[in-house]
């Protein structure tokens, strides 16, 4: 029954990641079909993940009263209406609408399946969030593959949009499968207390996750107007296969668990790995596609594997575990929504190489306070 639920919860995971970052592969394509430059085609990545901003911390309020199932079959519904109204679209600014709608449920259901995990699995809490962790980089993963394959064998960027739509259905009726899992009084809050939540150490919970998802996503939505320029001709299938680094990803986060024992903490693991993330940044100062796919690779092993081990600390430190994983969900995607811009002006105005450089600073930065931080 367990595995059950957490199949049901994995699969509505993967189909929202996928939703999430499906356009990103085809950017250039989209800049090119409606003569927009690459940093308002990037909108169709940052309206989505504006909402990040707040609404997890809400949702993280509202699982303490409404179950997790209900927000789930809700929202997937939405997600399903709003991917085919995408693929019937013919406007960029009807385009921008609907990803900004989607921003707005997709933390839903993200917010929900961990908070469902963190709630149901205790007595596997970190092994259980390796494994959905990993769910979520699959989902990354095939959402930016299948959109870039399909755009490019079929001519048309818009078509896996509707595989989604038919995807989100699936899951909705999955979700009514689902066993709900117990809502305890204890677990109940009102926004007046956050400041009494004494056990969350704002540190890990802020300046972490916002900081690698920030550099993370900056690197993952630009990569294809850089691969366009390094080989034009066959670049969709090369942005679709550079993102295989996910599968490191997915590796990475399932060994966290030993790799944190091994290391004797999160906050030594951390550091161990942000210095890897800083050299795989670098690397992509090379225009070698060979060393460009080992650079991601790197990146997205090293992005996740310090994700996995920020997140499981917040979870087993935290008693109220829906505001807690609320906020570290609206940080984390307060970053994705910043790095999906803001650098994209630095790349734009002062190339690759600058660009990759910045992003660098911000990370050693984020080595250098991540050492004197204090893991309670």
């Amino acid at each position: 029954m367990e595995i059950r639920n957490l199949f049901i919860i994995i699969f509505a995971a993967i189909v929202s990641v996928c939703a999430l970052y499906a356009p990103q592969p085809v950017l250039p394509i989209i800049a090119k079909t409606f003569v927009i430059e690459k940093t308002k085609a990037s909108l169709l990545m940052t309206f989505t993940l504006i909402p990040f901003f707040i609404t997890p911390i809400f949702y993280g309020f509202l699982l303490n009263i409404i179950p997790s199932r209900i927000i789930l079959l809700t929202c997937l519904l939405l997600l399903s209406i709003s991917e085919l109204l995408f693929y019937l679209s013919e406007s960029f600014s009807a385009l921008l609408i609907i990803r900004l709608f989607q921003g707005f449920i997709i933390p839903a259901v993200l917010t929900s399946a961990v908070t469902f995990i963190s709630k149901k699995y205790q007595h596997a809490l970190q092994r259980t969030l390796s494994i959905y962790i990993s769910s979520t980089l699959l989902g990354g993963f095939l959402g930016r593959f299948l959109s870039g394959i399909m755009a490019g064998y079929y001519d048309n960027y818009k078509l896996f949009f509707l595989v989604l739509a038919f995807a989100s259905m699936a899951s909705f009726f999955l979700i009514l499968y689902l066993k709900e899992e117990r809502i305890l009084r204890s677990e109940k809050a009102s926004f007046f207390k956050i400041s009494d939540l004494k056990e969350l150490n704002v540190k890990v919970q802020f300046i972490i996750p916002f900081t690698i998802f920030f550099v993370f996503t900056a690197i993952l939505n630009y990569i294809p107007f850089r691969i366009f320029e390094l080989k034009a001709n066959n670049a969709s299938f090369l942005v679709s296969f550079i993102y295989a680094g996910y599968l490191a990803g997915m590796t990475s986060v399932l060994s966290s668990t030993n790799l944190i024992r091994r290391f004797g903490s999160e906050k030594s693991l951390i550091l161990y790995v942000l210095t890897v993330y800083i050299i795989g940044c670098l690397l992509l100062l090379f225009s070698n596609i060979v060393v460009i796919f080992i650079s991601i690779f790197t990146i997205c092993a090293c992005m996740f594997l310090t994700h996995a081990a920020a997140s499981g600390y917040v979870n087993r430190t935290s008693n109220n575990k829906g505001l807690a994983n609320g906020i570290y969900v609206s940080v984390y995607y307060a970053g994705a929504a910043l790095g999906a811009q803001l650098p994209g002006f630095v790349y734009s105005r002062f190339g690759w190489d600058i660009f990759l450089i910045v992003n660098a600073i911000i990370l050693i930065i984020l080595l250098l306070l991540t050492s004197i931080m204090r893991f309670d």
